[in-house]
């Protein structure tokens, strides 16, 4: 029963390791978004989209047979930190926008 185990672990691990790689692409198309909100001048926060959002992830997890309580959860910890990395880059292109070369 021993190995058994093992090889549920290793599967868990792997999938693990899928859940972060997706979060990592997420976060990479939420810095896209916060570029084109930037040069738009678009709020950061969208209470319409967020919206959207936990209605379409609450519809997802009923799909896949997952508590809608869950992952929304699990989804406001990752809108949290979308948020802040999108405060962060708006801040450093605001920086940038005031200081082109760098400079104090």
């Amino acid at each position: 029963m021993k190995p058994d185990l093992k090889k549920l672990r290793e599967k868990l691990d792997k999938i693990d390791e899928e859940i972060i790689r997706d979060i990592s692409l997420r976060m990479k198309v939420v810095h896209q978004i916060a570029s084109v909100k930037a040069l738009h001048g678009i709020k950061i926060k969208d209470k319409k989209r967020e919206q959207e959002l936990f209605e379409h992830i609450a519809e997802t997890a009923r799909v896949y047979h997952l508590s809608s309580l869950f992952a929304e959860k699990v989804f406001s910890i990752i809108l949290q930190e979308s948020y802040r990395e999108q405060k962060e880059f708006l801040r450093f292109y605001s920086n940038k926008k005031e200081n082109p070369n760098g400079k104090r």
